[in-house]
């Protein structure tokens, strides 16, 4: 569950805790589409083979109710591409994904760097539609139905972080559906320990943040990037 501070902005990303650049080649790519998927009119094959996709066009992979949330809840296209190139910098650099909702940032990662992308989301309906989704793929995205506060992070070098516990402080325009409620109590306690988690994390850790993650850096991170030609910031990070 992630969100945008302002209702014409994209907004969460449906979270896996509190509920819960530029494209490479598909020979680079881990995420190779398999043969279903690389016919011509594929979004999955045609990204992979770094074609430039519109967002509607990439969605198109979901259903239609989902494709109707996607310019407030699921992560941009040209920003996804962007934050995962950030963090899979290095070959099967492992990434996760911390509220990854239908699996956009995860798909898009995988079909273009040679990144192990990682995902956690709270709504098992979710869940289950990603995996879905990323099947085509040679080595799809994991998918895993848990909180991203109770999920270990140090295994992993890269963290992406799209504002994931704003559904908690949102109206109905900004929330998926009723299963979250208001709760800024709620709110305060993910971000104190998502705070802690980043600041347990080893030196060189990067982090991409998208509209934040509700809190401050932790000082023992360096802001390394900010890119604000997206609908919101934008930020990369690295630890100390």
């Amino acid at each position: 569950m992630r969100g945008a501070d302002e209702p014409e902005s994209r907004g969460p990303d449906a979270s896996g805790a509190a509920a819960s650049g530029s494209a490479a080649s598909g020979s680079a790519a881990s995420g190779s589409a398999a043969s279903g998927a690389d016919e011509p009119e594929s979004p999955l094959a045609r990204l992979r083979q770094g074609h430039a996709l519109r967002d509607e066009q990439f969605d198109a992979i979901y259903p239609a109710h989902i494709q109707n949330l996607s310019e407030r809840f699921w992560t941009p296209l040209a920003v996804a591409k962007d934050a995962a190139a950030f963090l899979a910098s290095s070959p099967g650099a492992r990434v996760l994904d911390a509220g990854s909702g239908v699996g956009k940032f995860c798909i898009v990662g995988s079909c273009t760097t040679s990144g192990a992308f990682t995902g956690l989301e709270q709504r098992a309906d979710l869940v289950e539609l990603a995996r879905t989704t990323a099947q085509p793929l040679n080595k799809p995205p994991t998918f895993h139905h848990a909180n991203l506060i109770d999920h270990d992070w140090s295994a992993y070098q890269s963290i992406y972080l799209y504002n994931p516990f704003f559904e908690l402080t949102s109206g109905p325009w900004c929330q998926i559906d009723a299963s979250i409620g208001y709760n800024k109590s709620a709110q305060a306690s993910y971000i104190r320990t998502v705070t802690h988690k980043l600041q347990a994390l080893q030196s060189g850790t990067r982090i991409a943040t998208y509209f934040g993650f509700g809190g401050t850096m932790p000082t023992s991170y360096s802001l390394t990037k900010s890119i604000a030609n997206h609908p919101g910031p934008l930020e990369f990070w690295i630890k100390d």
